[in-house]
């Protein structure tokens, strides 16, 4: 028998400095028995620093022609796509074909830049494309951050993600590698 996704219950209260955008969100989404708590935490910080563009959550992992968050117009066009990890090549493409816009966040920053180093000079120059890399700086443990209901305040500002419960903080660095 499958073993079935998480329902991840999440408070945000969004404060984005740079940005003048304050806003708090109420989200449930599905945690894959196949994702960490480290990547739940990367796509909540994902959404917090898009979150300006309202974003929305896909069904993710379990969908290979989907993002992990997407933006679409009133008319139901791409306008973002919002890809976490090291995607293939072929997938960037196949998203800069759909979307406006194109971001990766990478958050693994060896994998990462191994990945990146990999990468066809033709698909870094893509004026779609936005690389950014999200540096886990602690003091907490991602993992530690993972819960089925999560009330977090994110405060963003100069190229930093802090994420803050009761009880944990987490600070992810922002570098934005290509744009």
């Amino acid at each position: 028998m499958a073993t079935k996704a998480n329902i991840v219950k999440a408070n945000l209260s969004v404060a984005n400095l740079d940005l003048n955008h304050y806003q708090d969100y109420r989200l449930t989404l599905a945690q894959h028995p196949s994702e960490t708590g480290t990547r739940l935490m990367i796509r909540l910080a994902a959404f917090s620093w898009f979150a300006q563009e309202e974003p929305s959550f896909t069904k993710g992992l379990c969908v290979e022609d989907e993002p992990d968050l997407w933006v679409h117009d009133l008319q139901g066009n791409i306008q973002h796509w919002i890809e976490l990890g090291q995607p293939t090549e072929k997938r960037i493409r196949q998203a800069a074909s759909k979307a406006e816009q194109v971001s990766v966040i990478g958050y693994h920053p060896h994998k990462f830049k191994t990945w990146l180093a990999g990468l066809d000079p033709k698909t870094l120059n893509q004026k779609k494309l936005s690389i950014l890399l999200f540096e886990n700086q602690g003091p907490a443990d991602p993992e530690e951050l993972a819960e089925k209901a999560i009330d977090l305040n994110v405060t963003i500002q100069e190229n930093q993600v802090l994420l803050t419960t009761q009880t944990h903080q987490l600070t992810y660095q922002v570098t934005l590698i290509g744009a």
